[in-house]
């Protein structure tokens, strides 16, 4: 298979930046969990660092190809998000966290990250987010007529 210098490119962005991700939510949960008082307090509650750490390891096993650990990741962060909006429900966000004992995240950033954990978890949940994106702008319509006119119109 032939390879151009902007697949490369591409390729070594995505990951850098899973690298980086890794990195950001493994220090924050180290700083989060070991040094929660020492360094002016830490930059990211230990959730949404996990949250991160997840993240990375989604792109990461994206890249790579493994499938099971992109879907184990990604369920992981289902699963954190779910957590987080139903204790930010009941408890209205006053509680610590029941899985870090610290701060959790708020619900606006958990609803993103619901968002991002459905597009990490395969092409079809992909699609289907980024239709309703779309739809959400007014833009789906004619992304249909555009799409599936020619497909019903041979029928």
């Amino acid at each position: 298979m032939p390879s151009n210098t902007r697949d490369l490119a591409a390729e070594t962005l995505l990951l850098m930046v899973s690298a980086t991700l890794l990195f950001m939510g493994g220090a924050g949960l180290l700083v989060g969990l070991v040094l929660p008082k020492m360094l002016l307090g830490p930059m990211l509650v230990p959730d949404a660092s996990l949250a991160i750490l997840l993240i990375g390891m989604s792109l990461l096993a994206t890249l790579c190809h493994w499938p099971w650990l992109r879907w184990g990741a990604a369920g992981a962060l289902l699963a954190l998000t779910a957590y987080t909006l139903a204790h930010n429900s009941l408890d209205q966000g006053v509680a610590e966290s029941l899985i870090t004992g610290e701060r959790r995240m708020t619900s606006l950033s958990t609803l993103f990250l619901l968002w991002v954990s459905a597009c990490l978890g395969g092409r079809r949940w992909q699609f289907t987010m980024a239709l309703v994106m779309a739809d959400h702008r007014g833009w789906a319509p004619a992304f249909w007529r555009l799409c599936a006119g020619p497909a019903l119109a041979k029928r």
